[in-house]
């Protein structure tokens, strides 16, 4: 638990003093009909989650390309994956890193269940991208949370800002609404149209 805390911490930090294109005169980068990528790397068992997944999401993309073994090429990145306790992805002989980084994504989102001790020992699979890692999807809220944060984001609200709206970051009660994710924002803020 006080490493979740630790990770929710760094979170506020980034959107605080992180990349802050919210000063005054300088505008939020926006990615033009985004497009969404799927990567599976987990197979059959997790195609339900994809699919619900999909069904709320696909909206806010201008295209979704999907794949089973290398990263598609796409602004935001949904992977399905396994991250064993030595922090490697399961199914692949890539860390977290690189197949976000292969991919060209922003904004990637591991969409299935992993430890957060998991997470730590995959090392720093940011490198420029927004991550959001999932501790545990609680069903449907996942997309649901999702599909509120790509909505704001269309609107031309910041990820940063959005996160913020839909998980206020302050000492409280559990968000008993949400998913279990923490968000790392690397790239910083971005927003789409």
């Amino acid at each position: 638990m006080a490493y979740l805390a630790m990770i929710l911490f760094v979170v506020v930090l980034l959107i605080v003093v992180g990349r802050n294109p919210l000063k005054k005169g300088r505008p939020i980068p926006t990615i033009s009909n985004p497009v969404l990528g799927v990567l599976n790397l987990i197979g059959p068992s997790a195609e339900t989650d994809v699919k619900a997944d999909l069904e709320q999401l696909t909206q806010y993309f201008s295209e979704v390309r999907q794949a089973y073994e290398a990263p598609p090429s796409c602004d935001v990145l949904l992977l399905y994956c396994n991250i064993n306790r030595g922090g490697v992805v399961i199914g692949s002989t890539q860390r977290l890193g690189e197949i976000i980084r292969d991919a060209g994504a922003v904004v990637a989102v591991v969409a299935t269940n992993n430890d957060a001790e998991d997470y730590g020992a995959a090392g720093p699979p940011y490198s420029t991208a927004n991550v959001v890692m999932t501790i545990d999807r609680r069903g449907p809220l996942l997309a649901s949370m999702l599909a509120q944060l790509f909505a704001q984001m269309k609107s031309g609200i910041s990820m940063g800002i959005a996160w913020v709206n839909l998980a206020p970051q302050c000492p409280g009660p559990e968000h008993k609404d949400l998913p279990g994710v923490v968000c790392a924002l690397q790239y910083g803020q971005i927003a789409f149209r």
